[in-house]
């Protein structure tokens, strides 16, 4: 059985997420920070990318999120440091329409 090898998270996807754009709002559980703004990329019914200000956001982390009318929590699959900017990736754990 070969191993497979993904070196893009895309490839890894099983449902393709949809453009998305506008604000989204990230408040990571466990940290001091109330809520952070953030950029929405991209989204499905089962994850978001989005992009943020804060660096030490890592795998594992859990946030609660908000974007239009969509609310709920997600956990955080990746984070990529790109010079000044920064993208996570989200797992939606729960979500619910404001």
């Amino acid at each position: 059985m070969p191993l497979e090898t993904h070196s893009n998270p895309a490839d890894r996807r099983t449902e393709p997420r949809r453009r998305a754009h506008g604000p989204v709002k990230l408040r990571p559980t466990g940290f001091a920070a109330t809520s952070m703004p953030g950029e929405m990329l991209d989204i499905n019914s089962s994850g978001f990318r989005a992009r943020h200000s804060f660096p030490t956001l890592g795998s594992g982390h859990i946030v609660e999120f908000a974007y239009g009318s969509l609310e709920g929590r997600a956990r955080v699959v990746w984070t990529r440091i790109l010079g000044d900017k920064v993208e996570s990736g989200f797992l939606i754990l729960s979500r619910t329409a404001g």
